[in-house]
């Protein structure tokens, strides 16, 4: 006890009389302001507004910000200054959580804030803004924590070294809301070896990338980038170990880097060791921009964007790809997922079959599948939330009033069933069950019937169930139908002009119709929705003798007409 008692006076002397406290009051010029020794730390330590003026270039080791001071710091009006700090280590800036640092532009001039060594840190837990000039970090630590936006750049900038490290938080400095950087905040698009993530609420990244050339550490909070801001790993960089609740949403992208033969292992993506690739780069969307979407049907919250220089064409690569828990977009990871690829046109078109998931450490992973091509975006969906495939031999179409719905197989292994299922409302419901070939090499022609079907589209797709109750989808496929025997009447027809006149449609189903009444110049007499089945009168007043059209428009723009006489 005695020792730490003679530690902490030791340490109070050191701050009383090591170094210069402001002493200038709210106001004043930097030069004859300062109480204490002459040393290297210079201290506003006043509390509330503080503007001080005329500062010079100069050089020492650290300046602080604490007690709540706001501080403001003009350059002469004639020329422009800069602060230099050198500490070999600890901080070079601290402001304090509740305090401010203002630099500001005087008259066009500006202050310069460069931060030297290698191993010194800034540490902003209150704000820092710049109205001009840069601050340069150099090599050295940049901690932000407390403050929502610490670093504000209203027309100056920050510029980190290629050896920087950017902390996000750390114990017990993790609280405060979402943490932004604001967009153009860095003079050029920052590189840095290390990123610390350790904020609660997580930190929300502006619109420029950021390049991280060794490692990333997730402790607590995501942090959310951007298509324009996004996240880079470059190609000495770890793959980044995300937790749940702390991890990257939005976009992440690892650099192209030679795989060549050998095996991958980043951003979910997991790629086995075999056929040559050569250079593999990859972008990973996640959260709202992770999810695809194609009639009502969803992903989880993730997707990868892959391109290789060569593909494995001839023995194929093993891939399996994983997410953490807040991207399963409410999907139930007891079900079967199967990973599906982009076919160039917007459709999905499912790989492999659906399989259990592997719960490692949180990741969830699918069961791995052999691809030929590799250069497309992926994504994966639960059994009961299967993205639709556009297959060539699987077609819909109407005869007889009702809808047949074919397609054919070229050869079948263990092939139980076929469910045809017809979206009605939000879901898929099965309306028909056509029994399998079982093993089969020979083409086989199949064939379902929707005898009820709806006026406009028609949306439908296979549920192939194999004998050990695998399942995998085919389809959607879609077909208008138009209702049958559509007529248009008009009476009397011839018609004296000013007697009245009548219309009326008729249909096989109820339908509202559009119906326009125009002469032989385009002029427009009528324009009305109308109902099948029902009469209606045709206006008498304005119309003069002549030839008429009527035209009726159904709700898939299918036109009936209809001419009609005037006289006298």
């Amino acid at each position: 006890m005695r020792l730490l008692l003679i530690f902490v006076w030791c340490g109070m002397a050191t701050m009383a009389y090591s170094q210069q406290i402001w002493s200038g009051g709210s106001s004043g010029n930097w030069t004859g302001n300062w109480s204490g020794l002459p040393t290297g730390i210079r201290t506003f330590a006043l509390g509330g507004n503080i503007d001080v003026s005329n500062v010079p270039s100069i050089t020492f080791s650290k300046l602080n910000v604490i007690n709540n001071s706001h501080v403001s710091l003009s350059p002469p009006t004639t020329s422009s200054s800069t602060i230099s700090l050198l500490n070999v280590l600890g901080d070079e800036l601290y402001i304090e959580p509740g305090s401010s640092l203002t630099i500001k532009n005087n008259s066009g001039q500006t202050i310069n804030l460069t931060i030297g060594g290698t191993l010194s840190q800034v540490e902003i837990g209150g704000i820092l803004t710049l109205e001009g000039g840069n601050f340069d970090l150099g090599n050295n630590t940049l901690l932000l924590h407390t403050s929502t936006t610490p670093i504000n750049g209203l027309a100056g900038t920050f510029t980190l070294g290629p050896s920087a490290r950017l902390e996000f938080g750390e114990v017990a400095k993790i609280s405060g809301g979402l943490m932004i950087i604001p967009d153009d905040i860095f003079s050029s698009y920052p590189e840095v070896e290390d990123i610390v993530l350790n904020r609660t609420n997580g930190v929300q990244l502006g619109n420029q990338p950021i390049t991280v050339t060794e490692d990333m550490t997730f402790i607590l909070g995501n942090i959310m980038t951007s298509d324009n801001g996004r996240l880079k790993f470059s190609t000495a960089a770890t793959n980044p170990p995300e937790i749940d609740g702390s991890a990257i949403i939005g976009y992440a992208e690892m650099e192209a880097r030679a795989i060549n033969t050998g095996a991958l292992d980043f951003l979910g993506l997991d790629i086995a060791a075999g056929e040559n690739i050569g250079d593999v780069s990859v972008v990973r969307r996640t959260g709202s921009v992770g999810e695809n979407t194609l009639n009502g049907n969803s992903s989880v919250l993730s997707s990868w964007d892959i391109s290789v220089s060569n593909e494995p064409a001839i023995t194929g690569r093993q891939i399996s790809l994983g997410w953490l828990p807040e991207m399963d977009n409410s999907m139930n990871v007891l079900n079967d997922f199967q990973i599906y690829e982009e076919d160039g046109t917007g459709s999905w078109d499912g790989l492999g079959s659906p399989a259990a998931l592997n719960i490692l450490s949180g990741w969830r992973i699918t069961a791995s599948v052999t691809l030929l091509s590799l250069s497309t975006s992926f994504t994966v969906a639960d059994e009961n939330n299967v993205l639709p495939v556009t297959l060539a031999d699987l077609k819909a179409n109407v005869a007889d009033d009702q809808i047949y719905i074919t397609w054919q197989t070229l050869s079948e292994i263990q092939n139980d069933y076929f469910i045809l299922e017809k979206r009605l409302a939000s879901a898929f419901s099965p309306i028909g069950k056509i029994g399998g070939a079982g093993n089969s090499n020979d083409l086989i022609q199949y064939k379902g019937v929707d005898n009820d079907p709806s006026i406009g589209q028609n949306v439908y797709r296979l549920k192939q169930v194999d004998l050990d109750g695998s399942i995998t989808y085919y389809g959607p496929v879609s077909c208008d139908y138009r209702s049958g025997n559509l007529r248009l009447e008009a009476y009397p027809n011839p018609v004296i002009n000013g007697a009245a006149s009548y219309v009326m449609f008729t249909a096989d189903d109820e339908l509202i119709m559009n119906l326009r009444l125009v002469n032989y110049l385009g002029q427009e007499f009528m324009n009305k929705e109308i109902k099948s089945n029902e009469e209606y009168a045709l206006p008498s007043a304005e119309r003069q003798n002549g030839m008429y059209k009527l035209i009726a428009t159904d709700p898939l723009g299918q036109k009936i007409t209809k001419s009609i006489v005037i006289s006298d």
